[in-house]
């Protein structure tokens, strides 16, 4: 299974219904294969337990997990990578500490920032914020969707759409031809992970242009 297509993962411990835990299994259930553990609110002591039982449910599931920003922390659990922000480490310094068989997303809000950082050798682009969004400040306009073509047409790496992306706009998104989409709020709403993410997966499969 291509591990960069279809839909990705973010957990948000605040938003959750269920735990970081039972939500990435449930993803993990609805054919999820790249889960991304992110976490801005709690320390260390607090989630790392948290941390290592999703570790395990990937290697069960065969999943990939991603830590984002914190390259230690990815190297302490041996994580399969880490998606860095714009302010975050370099991607040397994550390569230097991680490895070169290690994935590194880079969050891309410019093309700019896209060519900088496929040519410094990048795993995907998380691209966004594509609509409105409520689960991380910004001061930037959303992009739309018009500008996910163009960097299907500018990039070989895999883009991912993130950003204010739900059931009522995602078909928007799919016929762009982006590789992975995430739907953070929508794939937790009312604690139905499973079915939410389940109801996204199969607009995509059915919707996304075919190469």
């Amino acid at each position: 299974m291509d591990v960069f297509k279809g839909f990705y993962f973010i957990t948000d411990h605040n938003l959750s219904r269920n735990g970081n835990i039972k939500d990435v299994d449930l993803a993990l259930q609805a054919g999820v294969r790249l889960i991304q553990f992110r976490e801005k609110t709690r320390g260390k002591i607090e989630y790392f337990s948290e941390l290592i039982g999703i570790k395990d449910l990937c290697l069960k599931h065969q999943a990939r997990l991603i830590i984002n920003d914190d390259i230690q922390l990815a190297k302490e659990v041996d994580a399969d990578g880490v998606h860095l922000g714009q302010g975050d480490s370099s991607i040397q310094k994550a390569r230097g500490l991680l490895g070169s068989d290690k994935i590194i997303g880079i969050s891309a809000y410019t093309f700019t920032e896209a060519h900088e950082a496929q040519d410094q050798g990048a795993s995907y682009l998380g691209v966004g914020h594509i609509f409105p969004t409520h689960t991380k400040v910004k001061e930037s306009s959303p992009l739309g969707t018009s500008i996910l073509k163009e960097f299907k047409r500018q990039f070989t790496l895999p883009i991912v759409a993130i950003g204010g992306i739900h059931i009522d706009n995602v078909l928007s998104v799919i016929e762009t031809g982006v590789d992975m989409f995430c739907a953070l709020s929508y794939s937790l709403k009312d604690g139905r992970v499973k079915e939410n993410i389940a109801e996204l997966t199969r607009l995509f499969n059915r919707s996304s242009p075919k190469s």
